[in-house]
């Protein structure tokens, strides 16, 4: 149950978990503001609303935050309501399972998410229950599964490699993210690092990441297409050879 303007940030060594263990809520705000949580996995919460997050009436920065494993009726991610205005920065929400709402609830708020993944939660990524608040709502930058209004938002898979939801080598979500951006009238400036203290963006000079995570590669997806027919067929050695150091 958090407090007004304390930051709760993982350490260096390895990533911090903070798992409900299906007891409760994650982490709860009502009437807290000017907290940040960075470089946290939030996982294991059951509740009837906000099974990771519980946000009434608050302003929460998530920043490099992964959300996954949770269970509600409303808001397996994130529930928001009542004038909260929460920021999901550079985060990845995947696999929370509800009534509505699988990523985030939004009533009566001021949602914005830049450069974050919201992929794989059931029953969608964003439930708005007031048709008036989707002007209130701000998404860029972000890979938002059945698509989402807004500059440079997609909706394709981010192809995650591992349980850890690490992007793989052909991820769409490699390269495509905002070193800078204005949004909601805050600037929006990535971070130098990701949730688990590697380097961003990677390597230097290029475009960072979507979600939580980034990879080592220098350029986003791409796909081409030959449509010709192969003329020879042959076996190379393989490479490299596993026995010579």
């Amino acid at each position: 149950n958090m407090k007004e303007f304390v930051a709760i940030c993982g350490d260096t060594d390895s990533v911090a978990v903070l798992d409900a263990e299906s007891e409760s809520s994650v982490l709860v705000f009502d009437e807290d503001n000017g907290v940040y949580i960075q470089n946290l996995v939030l996982t294991g919460g059951s509740a009837p609303e906000g099974g990771g997050v519980f946000c009434k009436n608050s302003d929460p920065f998530f920043e490099r935050v992964t959300i996954h494993g949770n269970t509600a009726e409303m808001g397996g991610g994130i529930y928001s309501i009542d004038n909260s205005t929460p920021y999901v920065l550079n985060s990845t929400i995947t696999e929370n399972n509800v009534t509505n709402g699988g990523a985030i609830y939004c009533q009566n708020d001021n949602l914005t998410v830049v450069n974050s993944i919201l992929w794989n939660n059931f029953p969608q990524e964003i439930y708005v229950a007031n048709a008036s608040d989707s002007s209130m709502i701000r998404i860029a930058y972000s890979d938002i599964q059945g698509g989402w209004e807004g500059e440079r938002n997609r909706d394709v898979d981010p192809l995650f490699a591992d349980a850890t939801f690490h992007l793989a080598d052909n991820s769409p979500c490699i390269g495509t993210g905002p070193k800078s951006k204005e949004i909601g009238g805050i600037t929006y400036t990535c971070p130098s690092m990701d949730c688990e203290y590697n380097k961003r963006p990677d390597p230097d000079g290029s475009d960072p990441d979507m979600g939580a995570l980034e990879s080592p590669l220098a350029i986003g997806y791409a796909v081409s297409r030959i449509d010709v027919m192969p003329t020879t067929f042959s076996l190379a050695q393989n490479y490299p050879n596993p026995f010579n150091p």
